[in-house]
Formats: C-alpha cells, structure tokens, sequence
C-alpha cells in the first residue's frame, strides 16, 4: 500500500458515497479488462463468489462437487453452503493441483453411468460439477481437466483465488469453466483487503451475480440514484449482501493500475529463490509444467522427509525472525469434513502429504533481493542443521 491508495482512499470518504458505487464499477471495469472477459462482479470475497456461482449454476441437495483435497477451506465450504456435497480429488505433490488422471480415478471409484449422468454409487447423487483450484497461482492443466469435463457433461467454476494474473497457454485462467473467482484478500497479488471478483463470459450468469450480491435487486443503489429514481428497487429473486463497498473499490482501481509492476516483482522473486535453491539436499522446489503459468502468489517447498522435519526447519527459520507457514490444508482430515469415512481419506494419500510437508516461503512485493538470500541461506542451514 501506497499513497495512491491512501488518496484513493480519502476521496471516497469525501464524495460521502461508501457503499459499492463508481469506485467499484470502475474497478470492475479495469478487471475485466485485464482478464480479457467481457463481465467481471465485484461481490464481498472470494468465498461469496463461488457461492453465488454454485448457485445460480443449480448446486443443491443432489449434487456431487469434484473439489481438490489440498486447498483452503473456503473452496468446500461455498459448496456446503451452496446445498451440495464436495467430493474430495487427490493432487499431483508436483504441482498442488488436481490433474485429469486424478479426476478420473476418482470418478471411476465412486460413480456409475446412468441415463448419460453419473451417479455415485453409494448415494444416488448426480455428478454434474466441478470446482478447479489453480493452487498457490499456478494454472491447472484446463487443457485436460476441460476436456474430461466436456466428455462427461460436467459444469467447470474456476477457483482462482490465488492467481490473478495466471495464464493458461496465453488465456487468464477464469476463461476456461463456465466462471471463474478471485480473491483480494491481502496475501493475494492485488488486494482490497477483503474482496472477491466472479469473471466470465456468461452475460445471465453475471447479471445474476450483480442481483443476488445485492439482496436480489434489479438495479443498484448506485444506478437508481444515478438516474434520479427515488422510488424502492424491485427484488425478483432472493439474495444476499455481497457487496463491495466503494472503500475496497478504490483500493482495488490503484492496485490493478500497479498490478502488472506488482506481478514482474513477484516473478523476480520466485525466479531468485529458484535459483538460490537449486539442488538443496532435502528440498523440493515448484514445478510449472508447460504451458502453465505462475503469478506467485506464493512460493511453496515441500520437505519430504515430513511433517517432524518440516516443522523443525520452521522452527530454525522462525529464530533467525523469518515467517513460513503450510501450504494449506488437507480438506478430509479438517474437523469440518469428520462425516467422511477412512476409505474418502484413502482416496487423497497426496494431498496429506502435501500438507505435512510443505512450507511457504515469504514472498511479497517489498521483499529486497538481500532478504530472498537470507531466506534461501538459512533454509539451507537449516536443512542440513
């Protein structure tokens, strides 16, 4: 944060207009035009966003959701909320996300075809959708993970909280599903603090993302003053307050105005690592598969000798005043999924071990090129401590 954003910041506070307004449409605007995708919806998270996407796509009390097993919680969460049911997908330790032979192992574990629709075995329930998580800003592989989708009449959202900026052999990733989600939160590339962004091509889904973000309304606070009309909106449908207020907004048009800048540094800092790193005894580097790309919104190794190890090296790390913190978390072990039984956990061995032994370096804009060095100096100590 800057004195652009103080500024911007302080007109709002002067125009006495708060809530989502100008401030927000404008930054809509600067988004969409990044992404390259005609509709882009400011709604209050990340987690809101895919909430609002699931539901408005038909997720309910007779669905399976495909979801990765290693993500944040919020990823599972927006499909319980949404009525249906996450159906967890072991990752590739490669790369942290799902992978088109994963998916399809899963699939063939738990479903059969009926009537051209799959449906789980044990349940009955339907499996019509699927959340893709671009874990830690690296793209999926939405080449494959498309075209199963496409083969088995399968509805992709894009879960691409932690990779604005990401591409996918020259698209931003959010063009590939039917939507695609972004989070703001303040560890991600841009942030407005707390804040999330649905992006699409889909003018009726986004339509419906602007009504149900507004507690069902037909025209905003903002456009209803705007042209004048005093009377009370019209709610067709039920909804929800989403929105994002013109504070966030314009925290986000100056970000998105450095983003570009933000995001080189990004790079130069994963590439120095990389480079510093390289063929440290014990250590795991990121792995970007071709045509995959990398925003960096962080910098994730993984420790395998386990979870002992990896929590001694933070440890040592944590002394010399460096924070690290897990990857994320393995879903089907959180207290949240504890309805799950043994043979679900058996089905994700990779995304437990993901989360025993890895561990996310600092990285973030105003890191100097001399603290990556010490960073990279003292993992390999204490790696080999």
């Amino acid at each position: 944060m800057g004195h652009g954003e103080l500024e911007a910041v302080r007109q709002v506070l002067r125009s006495g207009w708060l809530v989502q307004g100008p401030r927000v449409a404008e930054f809509e605007a600067l988004v969409s035009r990044f992404t390259a995708l005609p509709h882009a919806v400011a709604v209050s998270s990340c987690t809101s966003a895919l909430y609002h996407c699931l539901r408005i796509l038909g997720v309910g009390s007779g669905d399976d959701v495909l979801v990765p097993a290693f993500t944040f919680v919020a990823t599972a969460n927006s499909v319980v909320h949404a009525g249906g049911t996450p159906v967890f997908v072991d990752i590739d330790l490669a790369t942290f996300n799902i992978s088109r032979n994963a998916v399809e192992s899963r699939v063939r574990q738990l479903y059969t075809r009926r009537a051209g629709v799959l449906r789980n075995r044990k349940t009955g329930r339907g499996l019509r959708y699927m959340l893709v998580v671009h874990q830690f800003g690296l793209s999926a592989d939405m080449a494959a993970l498309g075209s199963f989708a496409r083969d088995n009449r399968i509805v992709v959202v894009e879960d691409a909280a932690c990779a604005f900026g990401t591409h996918f052999r020259g698209r931003h990733v959010g063009s590939f599903g039917v939507a695609g989600c972004l989070s703001f939160h303040p560890r991600k590339s841009i942030t407005t603090g707390e804040g999330g962004m649905v992006i699409t091509r889909d003018s009726a889904l986004a339509r419906k993302v602007r009504m149900m973000r507004d507690h069902g309304a037909r025209t905003s606070d903002h456009e209803r003053h705007r042209k004048g009309v005093m009377r009370m909106p019209e709610y067709p449908i039920s909804g929800f307050n989403s929105r994002m207020t013109d504070l966030q907004g314009a925290l986000g048009v100056i970000q998105i105005r450095r983003a570009r800048a933000m995001l080189t540094r990004r790079d130069q800092i994963a590439r120095r690592y990389l480079a510093r790193l390289q063929g440290t005894h014990g250590l795991v580097l990121p792995s970007i598969p071709g045509g995959c790309g990398h925003s960096w919104q962080s910098f994730v190794v993984r420790i395998p000798s386990g979870r002992r190890a990896r929590n001694a090296v933070a440890e040592l790390l944590k002394r010399k005043g460096i924070s690290t913190r897990p990857g994320t978390h393995a879903l089907p072990w959180l207290g949240a999924f504890r309805g799950l039984g043994p043979e679900e956990r058996a089905a994700c061995p990779n995304a437990r071990e993901a989360e025993a032994t890895s561990l996310s370096l600092p990285l973030f804009v105003g890191l100097s090129d001399r603290q990556v060095d010490l960073v990279a100096s003292a993992l390999r100590h204490a790696l080999n401590y």
